[in-house]
């Protein structure tokens, strides 16, 4: 039980606010909380709200030296120091040893609520008990309201108010050994805070709490109904749509949603968040060195590197959301003067993956938009720009393996022994974030050549519209997509060898990180597919057999992927994945059958969409189709000769290779 707590005293909630002292543990964990007995929610926030928060009645995100609505009403912020409200927290805290009670100290008789505090000190110190917290409770009623400082005045929504179970549920999530989460080996994943969060938990905003809940609850061990997770997820929603004003806990808060979207394997449902969240960064003026802001000489050192780091995990979920999505909104970082966080092995990987990132959305922006002609494939200019990105990241990072080292099982066993021997040499010590890096970095390759390589179904080697020096790109083209995608089929190899071969814990991926591959497994599948079904023979297409191998590999992959979003969404229904084992099944169906029947070519085209449903508490219900979430789509391209790819640049490029050819 988290805090130390032992199991029994979460029963003694009652017992604990009628002021007995049965429960010593949980009493002095919420004493020290100073946690409201009939809120349900920490003092300390409220407490700290700045003056002019509380002089308009609004609540306050309590963010240091200025919080979100003076930034918004551009007016001074002002935070009253603790003693100022001491005496109004002194019913809440245990007397001191020589039972003192901190109320009478140095105070007359002149005023009703003394006289009460005297009253409340004189039956404690009789009885020999220090003061009690049902005696605090009794006090501040007897105290007039026009002198007490009003905690809220805005009267919160009952549904909106988080329990203790609540509590525990994040706190399994939060120190979980096998959640994504928890994970302490990439800067980025941690999105909040564990210790801070859970010692201010009923503080927190609701729509924070109730994302996480949901998160929490979604992957439960032993698994929890859906209709829990789908009931928190609605009330953070709703808690979303009551902020009226923008905060750091409320942007914590949108990220944490789409993350619950994109596990549940609906991200449709997810993307309007991601406009939502660029918004609220930009109104927060996240994107402007916390040197620069007003009012910076009151911040520390500590609080400023946390703005900094926020900025860039915020940002890195973003871009990574943008790379998978056909939304066209980004950031430019030009625009950003965030200073980078400070070079350590775990911030290079971090740099490494923005990489990744940013060239995954400079390739689809400059496929965005159809060629007009053949020779505009050939442009020298996103190569250049491409690769010399990549050549920023560390070969010392970068798994690639040999593909003259697996005709065998022997020599495939040995290079894998090679590169788990790399992978253990490398700073930072972070195997899955040096392998996802790696898998990624080689379906940028597949993404940057699979235009040319789609000539090689549409144009033949002795074609008079190819010069020499396009003929060669062409054939360069075919050989490094085809070798990268092989790789990252290896690489696939390599985390099951790790894992169930070696037995290494660390390479139990938990099931969110193995989605994450998905867009660069169906990368490879694409490349592998073309290459042996409609690339001409002449141009010296990829073995079949091998080809089929590694489809399969794909398949299987996907297979289990859309099996565990199936058990995690206790339902059959359609997923992230559907689509994607669609079009990989139909790919080896073609495989199988180069010649399609005339019965096969006339039955009704397939459209490979994603479904989308509408998370609802009680059940899901259909709300239309969306493109499927991949790194880039089918670019025009049929598979099996039925199987199209429902998304907007597939008109365009239809058109180009149909003129092509």
């Amino acid at each position: 039980m988290p805090f130390g707590f032992p199991a029994k005293d979460w029963k003694d909630l009652a017992t604990f606010f009628r002021g007995s002292s049965s429960s010593p543990h949980l009493r002095s964990a919420l004493m020290s909380m100073q946690i409201h007995p009939l809120l349900g929610r920490t003092l300390d926030g409220k407490r700290r709200s700045c003056v002019g928060c509380r002089r308009k009645h609004r609540s306050c995100d309590l963010v240091r030296p200025k919080c979100g609505r003076c930034v918004i009403a551009d007016i001074d912020c002002v935070f009253e120091t603790p003693s100022s409200s001491a005496a109004h927290l002194a019913p809440l805290a245990d007397s001191d040893a020589g039972g003192h009670n901190p109320l009478s100290s140095g105070r007359g008789s002149a005023s009703p609520s003394v006289s009460a505090s005297a009253s409340v000190s004189s039956r404690s110190s009789s009885s020999g008990q220090s003061l009690s917290l049902m005696d605090g409770i009794l006090l501040a009623s007897e105290q007039p309201f026009a002198e007490a400082e009003p905690l809220e005045t805005r009267i919160e929504d009952p549904d909106q108010l988080s329990t203790y179970a609540d509590f525990s549920l994040v706190c399994a999530l939060l120190y979980s050994g096998n959640g994504y989460f928890s994970s302490t080996d990439f800067l980025v994943h941690r999105i909040v805070d564990r210790d801070s969060f859970l010692a201010d938990f009923f503080a927190q905003p609701a729509p924070l709490r109730h994302a996480l809940c949901a998160l929490a609850a979604y992957t439960a061990e032993p698994p929890l109904p859906i209709a829990i997770a789908t009931s928190y997820f609605t009330r953070a929603k709703k808690a979303l749509f009551r902020c009226d004003r923008p905060n750091v806990r409320v942007l914590e808060a949108v990220v944490l949603i789409t993350t619950f979207t994109l596990g549940i394997g609906q991200p449709s449902i997810g993307k309007p968040f991601y406009a939502h969240a660029l918004r609220i960064m930009l109104q927060l003026n996240l994107h402007i060195d916390p040197d620069e802001l007003p009012g910076s000489s009151q911040m520390s050192d500590n609080e400023k590197a946390e703005l900094r780091m926020l900025f860039w995990r915020i940002y890195y979920h973003l871009t990574y959301a943008f790379c998978i999505t056909d939304y066209t909104a980004s950031f430019d970082l030009r625009y950003s003067t965030v200073k980078r966080p400070p070079a350590n092995p775990q911030s290079l990987l971090m740099e490494c993956n923005f990489v990744i990132w940013h060239s995954i959305l400079y390739i689809k922006k400059h496929l965005r938009v159809t060629p007009e002609s053949v020779e505009e494939l050939f442009s020298a200019e996103a190569d250049a720009t491409v690769l010399a990105s990549l050549d920023s990241i560390p070969l010392s990072l970068l798994l690639i393996p040999d593909l003259q080292q697996v005709i065998n099982s022997e020599l495939r066993f040995n290079q894998y022994e090679l590169l788990l021997k790399q992978i253990n040499s490398s700073l930072p010590s972070n195997p899955i974030g040096i392998f996802q890096l790696s898998v990624n970095y080689h379906a940028i390759l597949c993404l940057l050549l699979r235009p040319r390589l789609f000539l090689t179904g549409f144009i033949s080697p002795n074609s008079p519209i190819l010069t020499p020096i396009n003929h060669a790109l062409i054939q360069s083209a075919l050989a490094e997509s085809v070798t990268a995608a092989r790789r990252i089929v290896e690489l696939c190899q390599l985390s099951l060898y790790s894992r169930d071969v070696r037995r290494l814990p660390v390479w139990n991926l938990a099931w969110m990180r193995q989605v994450a591959l998905a867009p660069a497994l169906f990368e490879a599948a694409v490349v592998l597919y073309f290459a042996t079904c409609r690339t001409r023979r002449e141009w010296r297409p990829l073995s079949p057999v091998t080809a089929r191998e590694c489809l399969t590999l794909i398949e299987r992959t996907f297979q289990n992927l859309s099996a565990q979003l199936c058990l995690n969404a206790r339902s059959e229904r359609d997923n992230m994945m559907t689509p994607l084992l669609e079009c990989v099944a139909q790919m080896l169906r073609e495989m199988d059958s180069r010649d399609p029947s005339p019965a096969e070519a006339d039955l009704e085209r397939i459209m490979l969409e994603m479904k989308v449903v509408s998370l609802d508490a009680e059940d899901v219900v259909a709300a239309g189709t969306d493109e499927p979430w991949v790194y880039l789509s089918l670019l025009g391209i049929d598979v099996n000769e039925r199987v199209r790819w429902n998304g907007p640049l597939e008109d365009g490029w239809r058109e180009f290779w149909r003129n092509v050819k």
